[in-house]
């Protein structure tokens, strides 16, 4: 009696050892396909316009990688944010740039189609290629990705680089100067 529970068991163990397997060889295979098909829409993609690509995180540290060369140096240097109402044409619009703000009413850019979206804009230390995080809504869903941008030119990178660290540097003083100004008020 106990052999035929013991046997029953064992072949309980090989089902699920058998079933984890087909599903470790089906995400494989999926994240092969997964990964050919970015390969296939890079090599298709012509610079000027950019792509919406899958949002890639470090599964261990919760880094966002650049969409393009895998690269984790990716730094944040603007913002846009697009207000409206359901499939409104018009809407407001909001540009941080560093130290600088627009609003104004141009929606071009917006990643939703019908309703607001965020875009935050980062450039990629490894590549070069400018890199946009989309968070937008559409029908009842909120959705996630990245673009790849153009290219910031070699000549140019250094030059925008530098333009970026002086922004931060400009934000960093205006932050110790607040924190100076909240230690006196004390």
């Amino acid at each position: 009696m106990s052999e035929i529970i013991i046997n029953k068991v064992l072949n309980n163990i090989k089902k699920v050892q058998e079933e984890q397997e087909n599903q470790e060889t089906t995400l494989n295979t999926s994240y092969v396909e997964q990964n050919n098909d970015i390969k296939n829409l890079k090599n298709e993609h012509e610079a000027k316009d950019p792509i919406p690509m899958p949002l890639i995180i470090d599964e261990y540290d919760g880094r966002l990688t650049c969409p393009n060369c895998t690269g984790q140096d990716l730094h944040q240097y603007k913002i846009e944010i697009f207000n409206r109402g359901e499939d409104k044409k018009f809407g407001e619009h909001i540009l941080v740039d560093g130290l600088d703000v627009i609003i104004d009413d141009n929606l071009k850019g917006n990643p939703s189609k019908r309703r607001q979206g965020l875009k935050v804009y980062f450039y990629c230390e490894c590549c070069d290629y400018e890199i946009a995080l989309n968070i937008y809504q559409h029908k009842g869903s909120t959705y996630l990705n990245t673009e790849i941008g153009n290219r910031i030119r070699e000549e140019d990178s250094e030059e925008f680089i530098d333009s970026v660290e002086e922004k931060i540097d400009k934000i960093q003083s205006i932050r110790d100067i607040s924190e100076i100004k909240v230690q006196i008020n004390k």
